[in-house]
């Protein structure tokens, strides 16, 4: 492998790192917005990521830590973190995709959530 090719610790960190403190400043903003069709809500619904996707900044801890475990683990602690780093961070991707697929869900979610219902109203909502 060339030298210009090969992935060091430094590279693989901010590889790692750099998606992930992404990702995690993302939650903080609106995924989804949009409104329900219900007496009780009126005006336009604003989703963050933290609450459409609540087990994304968990996964991010995982995916941090097995980094942790990567760069300073033993050869078998490596590859067990390298399992558990890429299993964290497809799972990631998957609850972002969920919510991107399903913003009049999300939204709607979240209505039920602050009116405190069991089911969710009809509503709308796009993905932000």
């Amino acid at each position: 492998m060339t030298r210009a090719l090969r992935l060091t610790k430094l590279r693989s960190t901010l590889v790692v790192l750099v998606p992930a403190l992404l990702l995690l400043g993302l939650t903080t903003q609106a995924w989804a917005t949009g409104s329900a069709r219900d007496v009780l809500s009126q005006g336009t619904v604003s989703v963050s990521g933290g609450a459409a996707a609540p087990g994304v900044v968990g996964l991010v801890v995982v995916c941090v830590v097995a980094l942790l475990g990567m760069m300073t683990g033993g050869r078998i602690i490596r590859a067990v973190s390298g399992v558990a780093l890429v299993l964290a961070a497809l799972g990631a991707l998957i609850l972002v995709v969920l919510v991107a697929a399903q913003p009049t869900e999300t939204v709607a979610a979240q209505v039920a959530a602050e009116l405190a219902r069991t089911t969710a109203p009809d509503a709308t909502g796009t993905a932000t």
